[in-house]
């Protein structure tokens, strides 16, 4: 071969590379578009109304307070128990619908629950037990599943050996 003649020089495999690539990085970057779009403003939220003055002698009035509580004895309350029972949270009496009550008005307990309604509410009671049990034991479950797949995609642990054995080894 020729001093003169020399081998074409080998073009570029990617078209960023060399000085091309190098003017790109170094270039400052493109001005920001002309027109911006609008920004969003927060609208200032007007300050609520104000309430009229109270009377001095206006009055309070509750919900509670504004239906008549039925009188004990009668067929709306029919027992001291029974005071809760529109609001669900009476306990229903065990005894009225079997052998009767003997308590009268001052018993503890409903007495316009339905029959059943005692049994009703523990079978509710349990099965929710037993539900969130089952919930419990599904995490459980779960939680060690995981473990094992963790502790499955582990690399094996090669026993320790001890320094005697291995100097005894030599």
């Amino acid at each position: 071969m020729n001093k003169k003649q020399s081998l074409p020089r080998p073009q570029a495999a990617h078209p960023l590379r060399g000085r091309a690539s190098l003017m790109l990085l170094l270039s400052p970057p493109p001005p920001p578009p002309p027109q911006l779009p609008p920004a969003l403003e927060e609208a200032e939220v007007p300050p609520p109304p104000e309430a009229p003055a109270a009377a001095p002698d206006a009055q309070k009035v509750s919900l509670a307070d504004a239906l008549p509580e039925p009188e004990l004895g009668s067929s709306d309350m029919p027992t001291v128990g029974s005071r809760n029972h529109r609001l669900g949270n009476c306990k229903p009496c065990a005894f009225l619908h079997t052998k009767g009550c003997k308590n009268g008005q001052e018993c503890p307990f409903c007495h316009l629950c339905e029959r059943g309604e005692k049994k009703r509410r523990q079978k509710e009671k349990w099965q929710q037990q037993q539900h969130q049990q089952q919930q419990v034991q599904h995490h459980q479950l779960q939680h060690h599943f995981h473990q094992q797949v963790a502790m499955s995609t582990l690399p094996p642990v090669l026993p320790a050996l001890s320094i005697s054995a291995a100097l005894s080894s030599r």
